[in-house]
């Protein structure tokens, strides 16, 4: 379902990208490029494919199912642009992710979420992209049920997505209930 979910995102959206689903067979024998290896991606749930031009795909691997996998590669494909690979700008939106999720209120975590959250985010440095998996680890979480926001909280998720967008690419982006924002997060 999720999955179906992110496709219409990405049309709704007009976004230039595509879910493709795989078995691993078929992902250890694609073309992914020179410097990836491709039986460690066959053994992935799924990853995403950024390429130069602004289009991407997710690629979802049918013989590790997770229901969240699409959502979470979905959040790095519309923070591509935002972020553009730079650490620094990450790091800054992942901090703002984190002040939230750590000292608020509106903001929780099960104990089991709270293990996965810190295990997950401590296995990447701030140049492997810290700041961009907190977003997309917690959208996985609030998938399953492992975090809540409550709706203060996610006005304060609006506030820092519109901000990013603002500074980063000079537009605005616009949720016009919290409930929008959730769903940003977790479809």
């Amino acid at each position: 379902r999720t999955t179906e979910t992110v496709k219409k995102q990405i049309e709704d959206l007009k976004l230039d990208g595509k879910v493709i689903e795989m078995t691993s067979d078929q992902i250890s024998n694609m073309d992914i490029g020179k410097n990836v290896d491709r039986v460690a991606a066959s053994k992935e749930f799924g990853f995403i494919r950024q390429f130069k031009d602004g289009s991407f795909e997710i690629v979802i691997n049918k013989d590790k199912p997770a229901v969240g996998t699409a959502a979470h590669e979905f959040i790095h494909a519309a923070l591509y642009n935002t972020l553009k690979k730079d650490p620094s700008a990450q790091t800054k939106f992942g901090d703002a992710l984190t002040d939230v999720w750590q000292n608020d209120a509106n903001a929780s975590f099960t104990e089991k979420g709270m293990e996965i959250f810190n295990r997950r985010v401590g296995q990447y440095s701030e140049s492997e992209g810290r700041g961009e998996e907190i977003a997309a680890i917690s959208s996985e979480l609030m998938l399953d049920g492992e975090m809540e926001l409550t709706e203060q909280g996610l006005n304060k998720i609006k506030g820092i997505f519109r901000r990013f967008a603002q500074n980063r690419l000079g537009a605005d982006i616009k949720f016009d209930t919290p409930q929008d924002v959730k769903n940003f997060m977790i479809d």
